[in-house]
């Protein structure tokens, strides 16, 4: 049962891939449109991620090992262009 379950569901898939190919060649404009939205808003994320991961993996060299105990707070705010802001705060 389980089988031909995820055999209708593949079928399915495919007709909906069908469809969203006939809908792309009649409206090539707004398909270009939805993926290069699509890739930006990918594109940025992986930016933004990349930085703040980037931001945790950098190495303190210094001659007293304690020193890095005594740092101030570190602060960082991102906001972005839908208006999320992301706040992280390191002691």
């Amino acid at each position: 049962m389980a089988h031909l379950l995820q055999r209708q569901q593949a079928v399915r898939f495919a007709i909906d891939l069908r469809y969203a190919a006939r809908s792309f060649a009649r409206t090539p404009g707004v398909a270009a449109i939805l993926i290069l939205t699509i890739a930006a808003g990918v594109g940025g994320n992986t930016a933004i991620f990349a930085f703040i991961g980037g931001l945790g993996r950098t190495t303190i060299v210094s001659a007293d090992p304690d020193a890095a105990s005594r740092f101030a707070r570190v602060t960082v705010l991102l906001v972005g262009a839908s208006g999320l802001v992301l706040f992280l705060a390191c002691s």
